[in-house]
C-alpha cells in the first residue's frame, strides 16, 4: 500500500536532516504493543524532540495529549490496489504473523493458505476476506486528531513535478533547505 516506500522516503529525509526516525510499528520491536506504543507516543511528544514517528497502519493513540506541535501525514490508497498489492505481497513476504498457524486457517499459515490457493482472482478474494478487509476498515476508521494530513497513495505515483510533495511538506512544517531536501528525497 506504499508503506515500504514512504517509509523509505521519511528514513532518507531523517538521515538527511540529521532528525531521529522512529519506527514503532508492532513488527519492529520498538512498540510491540498497543501499550507500548501509547507510552512511547507520550514520552516523545512531552518532550516536544522533533522527530519522525512511523507505524506502518497509523496506529496512533494520541488521545487527551497536547498536540499543539505534532504534525502527520497519513497515506490512504484506493482499495481495490490494496488488496492486489496485499494479494501479491503476502505471497513472498516475510513478516512474521504471515508463517504463524492459525487455527481458522486449520493450522495452516496465512502465507500457506495464499499460497495454495490456484489462481489470482482466488487470492484476491482470500486477500479481501482477510487482511486487506481489515485494513481497509482501519482506513475508514482513522481518527486524524486535527494533526494527520490524508493524502492519496495515487496522487503522490504521478506527482511528477512533486507539487502535492511540496504541499505535504509545507503542512508537515519544512522551511528553506529541509523543503529543498524533502523534495530531493521524494
Amino acid at each position: 500500500t506504499g508503506t515500504v516506500w514512504m517509509m523509505s522516503v521519511f528514513q532518507a529525509l531523517c538521515k538527511q536532516l540529521q532528525v531521529p526516525f522512529y519506527n514503532i510499528s508492532p513488527s519492529r520491536g520498538l512498540c510491540s504493543t498497543k501499550a507500548d506504543r501509547r507510552e512511547f507516543l507520550i514520552e516523545k511528544i512531552g518532550k516536544r524532540e522533533k522527530c519522525v514517528i512511523f507505524e506502518n497502519h497509523s496506529r496512533f493513540d494520541l488521545q487527551n495529549l497536547d498536540l499543539s506541535d505534532v504534525k502527520g501525514v497519513r497515506i490512504v490508497r484506493d482499495p481495490r490496489d490494496v488488496c492486489i498489492s496485499a494479494a501479491r505481497y503476502h505471497s513472498w513476504a516475510q513478516e512474521p504473523w504471515l508463517h504463524i498457524p492459525k487455527e481458522e486457517f486449520g493450522g495452516a499459515t496465512y502465507s500457506q493458505v495464499i499460497n495454495g490457493l490456484e489462481t489470482f482472482k482466488d487470492r484476491l478474494v482470500f486477500e479481501m476476506e482477510n487482511a486487506s478487509n481489515w485494513t481497509i476498515q482501519k482506513m475508514l476508521d482513522f481518527d486524524d486528531y486535527g494533526v494527520f494530513e490524508t493524502i492519496h497513495f495515487e496522487k503522490l505515483m504521478v506527482d511528477v513535478n512533486m507539487m502535492e510533495w511540496h504541499k505535504l511538506s509545507i503542512k508537515l512544517g519544512f522551511d528553506g533547505i529541509e523543503l529543498v531536501i524533502s523534495q530531493r528525497v521524494f
